[in-house]
This record gives C-alpha cells, sequence and structure tokens, in this order.
C-alpha cells in the first residue's frame, strides 16, 4: 500500500469520525432541545390567565344552566385562585343558613366550570325514628 492510499484512507476515516462527532452533537442537541420542551410544558403557570370577573360569569353561567336556581337566594364568595391545580373556586352559601350549598370549580386552562354538590349541614331527608336494637344479655334481653 503507498504512501497516498493510506493519507486518502486516514483522510476518510477522520472525516467519517468528524460525521460521527457531528452526528452525536446533534442527537445531544435535540435531546437538549426536547428536555428543554418538555419541562416548560410541566412547570405550573404562576399568573392566572383569566380574570375574576370572566370566572364569576363563567360559573354563574354553569349555575343557571345545570342547577336552574335563583342565584339572588345565595351569597357567593369571590373567585379565589387555586394554584396547584390551576383551577378557581367560587363558593355559594344559601342566605337563610349561611351554610356552604356548593362551590363551582372553574379551570383556569380550558375555562369550564364543574359544580361540587356539599352538605353544608343542610338536611334533606325525612326524620325516621331511631331502630330498635334488641340485645341478649345475662340478666335477660335489653332494649337500646
Amino acid at each position: 500500500m503507498g504512501q497516498s492510499q493510506f493519507e486518502a484512507k486516514l483522510a476518510l476515516a477522520n472525516g467519517l469520525l468528524i460525521l460521527h462527532i457531528v452526528g452525536i452533537l446533534r442527537f445531544a442537541g435535540g435531546l437538549f432541545a426536547m428536555f428543554l420542551f418538555l419541562s416548560a410544558c410541566a412547570t405550573v403557570a404562576s399568573d392566572p390567565r383569566l380574570s375574576r370577573a370572566n370566572v364569576r360569569q363563567i360559573a354563574d353561567a354553569e349555575v343557571r344552566r345545570v342547577m336552574e336556581i335563583d342565584l339572588r337566594q345565595y351569597k357567593i364568595s369571590g373567585p379565589h385562585y387555586i394554584s396547584r391545580g390551576d383551577y378557581w373556586s367560587v363558593t355559594c352559601y344559601l342566605k337563610a343558613n349561611k351554610r356552604g350549598a356548593f362551590s363551582v370549580r372553574v379551570s383556569d386552562k380550558i375555562q369550564k366550570a364543574f359544580i361540587k354538590r356539599h352538605d353544608g349541614g343542610i338536611f334533606e331527608g325525612a326524620l325516621t325514628e331511631k331502630p330498635l336494637i334488641i340485645r341478649r344479655t345475662e340478666a335477660g334481653l335489653s332494649l337500646r
């Protein structure tokens, strides 16, 4: 093998090595860019997108649509933002007894409302007598 053939093969090997290194760097750069993109997607937005007025409008409209109630019978809390869940919360209290009747969650991202009813101490059932319990004891039968 002549000197010129050896130099040609060496130059070819160096060229392939450089192309291989460039390919690795491009791959690593692509991985780094993907990591940056995914980390940006995973971060929680610190500031809400909706305004308090928008949240109130969305919540009121959802309550009227789903529950068909007169909102004048309720005292409605100001919307407050829950950053951990990325939603707003509005609680509605019945004016008559000042207990929480339900709350409305408005997603800050998709602007959709969800109503969560809670009993809040409001009783909505028929009164029933306590069942009679008969127990056998050493002294005989006992009623409770």
